[in-house]
C-alpha cells in the first residue's frame, strides 16, 4: 500500500504520522508557534522521516472556506490544500475540520472504549444520528446521521445561559462575557477552565500554590482542590445544558464526549453535577429528549482524529474519493484533474485566439 501523510493540526500542536492500511506510524508532535507556515512544519517532518509521501489527508481546527482553506481558530497558521498539493507535489489532497476525522474514528470505536452514562437510554440505532463533541484548547463538534459525518461548529453558537448553578455560575457567566464573544467555547475548553479559575480564586492570598495553565487546574482538580472542582463542576453545568440544547434540535441517538471532558468527568462530584444539570434532576429541562440519548464518555487516551486521519486516507488510496464525510465539508485536490482542467483551458483559448484571428482575416 502507499503511506500516506497525515496532519491533525491544532491550535497548540501539530501532529504528522505516516498512514497504510488505516494505521499510524512515525507519528511526530511539534508545537504550532514553532513555524511561521503549515508548510514550514511539512517540510521539517518530511526532512525528520525522509519520505516523500504522494498522498496528504490534513484535518485542521477551523471552518473550511469555499477555496480549500482552513485559518485556524486559536494559531496564525493556515491551510490552503491547493498551494500545499503543489508545492509538494502531491497527487491528492483532503483538507477537512479537525473533529471530522476524529468522529470517523469515534463511530468506528467498540464498545469497550466509551462508557454508558445512561444505561436506562432508549434511543434507536437502527438509524442513529450522533453528535461528538471534543474539549481541548477549543470546543469542536460535529455531527453524523447513518456513518456519514457532518462538519459543524458548535461551539461557535451563541451561549444561553440557565440559572441551574445560582449565583456563582450568573457571576462567572458574567465575568466572561465581558471578555469573551459569548459563544460555548468561551466556557468549555481548555482555556476557559483557567479563567474560571482565576476568577474563583482572584481574592486568595497564596498565589505561588494556584494553577496557572488548564494542566495545573486539572491536575489540583484531581488532587481535591476545592477551586478547581468547582470550576469543573461549573463548566459540567455549561455542557449539561449546551447538550441540552442540541439534543431536542438535533434528534439525537448518542452522543459522545471526548477531550477534557474525560479529565472532567472522571471527578465523581462532577459527573453527578452533568448528570443532574442534564436531566435537571428535579425539574424538566432537557431531562425528556436527554433520557433517551445514549451518553457516551469516551474512554481510550488513543489520538483519534490521526486513526480517523488513517481511515480516510484509507478510502483515497483506494477508492480516490471518501464517503465518510459530506462533500460539502472537506476539499479534495487532485493534481491529475487539475492538470486535465488547465489543459483544457488552455485548448478552449486557443480555440478563441483562432476563432478571433480567423474573424480579422489574419
Amino acid at each position: 500500500m502507499t503511506k500516506v501523510l497525515v496532519a491533525d493540526v491544532g491550535g497548540t500542536h501539530i501532529r504528522f504520522g505516516l498512514a497504510e492500511d488505516k494505521k499510524v506510524t512515525d507519528v511526530i508532535k511539534f508545537r504550532c508557534a514553532d513555524f511561521q507556515s503549515t508548510e514550514e512544519a511539512i517540510q521539517t517532518y518530511l526532512n525528520q522521516v525522509g519520505l516523500k509521501p504522494q498522498y496528504f489527508v490534513a484535518g485542521a481546527a477551523g471552518e473550511i472556506n469555499e477555496e480549500g482553506r482552513i485559518e485556524l481558530t486559536n494559531s496564525a497558521l493556515k491551510l490552503d490544500i491547493r498551494e500545499i498539493s503543489q508545492k509538494f507535489h502531491f497527487k491528492k489532497g483532503l483538507l477537512a475540520n479537525d473533529v471530522v476525522f476524529h468522529t470517523v474514528k469515534v463511530l468506528d470505536l467498540p464498545k469497550t472504549d466509551w462508557e454508558e452514562l445512561n444505561p436506562d437510554t432508549t434511543a434507536s440505532q437502527k438509524n442513529p444520528s450522533s453528535c461528538v463533541v471534543v474539549v481541548g484548547t477549543g470546543f469542536g463538534g460535529s455531527y453524523a446521521n447513518d456513518g456519514c459525518v457532518e462538519a459543524s461548529e458548535p461551539g461557535h453558537h451563541e451561549a444561553i445561559p440557565s440559572r441551574r448553578g445560582g449565583k456563582t455560575d450568573e457571576n462567572v457567566w458574567g465575568f466572561m462575557r465581558e471578555q469573551r464573544e459569548g459563544i460555548w467555547e468561551d466556557y468549555i475548553s481548555g482555556p476557559s477552565s483557567l479563567r474560571i479559575y482565576q476568577y474563583l480564586t482572584a481574592i486568595r492570598t497564596d498565589r505561588d500554590k494556584l494553577a496557572t495553565t488548564p494542566r495545573g487546574v486539572t491536575e489540583l482538580a484531581h488532587q481535591g482542590d476545592q477551586a478547581a472542582i468547582t470550576t469543573y463542576k461549573i463548566m459540567a453545568r455549561f455542557l449539561a445544558q449546551f447538550l441540552g440544547q442540541e439534543i431536542p434540535d438535533r434528534h439525537l441517538s448518542n452522543i459522545y464526549l471526548g477531550g477534557l471532558t474525560r479529565e472532567i468527568l472522571s471527578l465523581p462530584d462532577v459527573r453527578q453535577e452533568f448528570l443532574d444539570t442534564l436531566y435537571d434532576r428535579p425539574g424538566k429541562y432537557a431531562s425528556k429528549h436527554a433520557r433517551r440519548a445514549s451518553i457516551r464518555l469516551i474512554k481510550t487516551d488513543e489520538n483519534l482524529a490521526m486513526e480517523g486521519l488513517a481511515m480516510v486516507a484509507d478510502d483515497i488510496v483506494r477508492t480516490s474519493t471518501t464517503q465518510r464525510i459530506l462533500k460539502r465539508d472537506l476539499r479534495l485536490f487532485d493534481q491529475e484533474k487539475e492538470e486535465k482542467r488547465k489543459a483544457l483551458e488552455q485548448r478552449r483559448a486557443l480555440t478563441l485566439s483562432e476563432l478571433v484571428n480567423g474573424g480579422n482575416g489574419l
